[in-house]
């Protein structure tokens, strides 16, 4: 609490002494991105005969996506020069299932508050966290859909494992350079239940947009730090969605059927953008900080860990090209303790641009060191799960606006205990996004 009523009262003080001039002015933007997946996986993935209930989506090859996204953003000036506003992003889902995140209706996405004055700038409500927002690698070269950090993962199984309930468990790959507060392992896979087994369960462990307060300082001699306080990562929007001390009526140990998130989160980042003789430079460190997970009820007695978790990153470019890469540690993922749950993961990348055409090629190679499911089993055998993407992609702006692009991966995945959750192949994506 004494956290929180610090934050308000330093928005207080950036708007003291504001006097307001005009209201402020609403603008519309977005975009409409379509896509047509080609997809090559395992067989053990993709046929109907291996699992006829579970896996009738992945029978084809060839799909088609849409992707919409409106922004209404509101942005104003006080006559003292403090700059105010606010952001609220739909996605404007168009599905006659469920949409990526497992949600059946639009949604908003981001809705914040935000002002900004010669101090920084302080946002409020539901956005990226600092970590996010500042950290450098290669993602942040990549092009069509973002590479290691795109659109690949929705169209393929990337681990999970049958279970006589015939159903398909979420293994915990990381498939996407994401930090804990962001996404947890495993939380870009595909899973399925026995209760809808031919849609996606909602994505539970995708916790970027955690309602948070955020602080960024001015850029001085290139240099800016950011701050991130998450009071609980399971609460974004509204009262709906509010969190407690437990996650279920009854139990006494964790449960891979709950999701237990964490608390008092603090993400942190410093970044740095300059110039020497003609090479850009960006460079960025980041860390991830928070307090004990949810228990699963009042009868649960296991210890959890915290959030710990650390980024180092930098991009050079020059003359068009740019290469750079991250490396980062997760030594505690905020769940049970005895389970010694930790994960790294690693990026790599090179891009150009010329003109209207742009390409690259960026790398992402991660290991999460998993045993929750068998602590919960009463068993301690340590889980190994590796993943490699590397992924090429190309887009030309062919208007204002308007860019086509073209993206392959080829990716792999590793489960060092049961080898029947190993998938890999490729998948190709062509589409054209319409931004306005």
């Amino acid at each position: 609490m004494k956290k929180i009523l610090l934050a308000t009262t330093a928005l207080t003080a950036f708007a003291a002494g504001a006097a307001l001039a005009e209201g402020p002015a609403v603008s519309i933007g977005g975009y409409i991105d379509t896509q047509v997946g080609i997809v090559n996986q395992g067989n053990h993935f993709s046929s109907q005969s291996t699992n006829p209930d579970v896996r009738l989506r992945d029978t084809s090859d060839e799909h088609t996506r849409t992707d919409s996204r409106v922004d209404v953003k509101v942005k104003g000036q006080a006559d003292n020069g403090l700059g105010y506003g606010g952001v609220v992003t739909v996605l404007a889902e168009q599905s006659a299932g469920k949409s990526d995140d497992g949600s059946d209706n639009m949604s908003a996405e981001k809705t914040f508050v935000f002002v900004e004055s010669g101090l920084g700038r302080v946002e409020l409500g539901s956005n990226n966290g600092a970590s996010q927002t500042m950290k450098v690698d290669a993602s942040k070269i990549a092009r069509a859909t973002g590479g290691i950090s795109g659109d690949f993962y929705k169209y393929v199984n990337l681990g999970g494992s049958q279970t006589a309930a015939n159903n398909i468990t979420r293994k915990k790959f990381i498939v996407t350079p994401d930090l804990p507060t962001v996404a947890k392992p495993g939380s870009r896979n595909k899973v399925y239940d026995a209760a809808n087994a031919t849609g996606n369960a909602n994505d539970e462990l995708t916790t970027e947009f955690a309602n948070k307060i955020t602080y960024y300082s001015p850029r001085i001699s290139g240099v800016q730090v950011g701050a991130s306080y998450i009071p609980n990562l399971g609460e974004r929007g509204n009262a709906n969605g509010f969190k407690g001390d437990y996650v279920a009526t009854s139990g006494n140990g964790p449960s891979g059927s709950v999701a237990q998130y964490g608390r008092n989160a603090w993400t942190v980042g410093l970044n740095y953008e300059g110039e020497y003789q003609g090479v850009g430079i960006k460079a960025s460190a980041v860390t991830e900080q928070g307090g004990k997970t949810q228990k699963v009820s009042h009868s649960d007695t296991s210890a959890y860990d915290d959030i710990k978790a650390y980024e180092l990153g930098a991009n050079l470019s020059y003359a068009g090209f740019t290469v750079g890469g991250s490396w980062a540690t997760i030594q505690e993922l905020g769940r049970v303790k005895a389970a010694d749950d930790n994960a790294r993961f690693w990026t790599a990348g090179a891009g150009y641009e010329f003109g209207p055409f742009a390409a690259s090629v960026t790398y992402l190679n991660s290991s999460a060191e998993n045993d929750e499911e068998s602590v919960a089993a009463g068993s301690q055998t340590t889980d190994r799960n590796k993943f490699r993407n590397i992924s090429v992609g190309a887009d030309y702006k062919l208007a204002p606006g308007l860019v086509p692009y073209v993206e392959v991966s080829f990716f792999d995945t590793n489960d060092s205990i049961d080898t029947s959750n190993d998938n890999d192949g490729s998948v190709v994506l062509l589409g054209t996004q319409l931004t306005f």
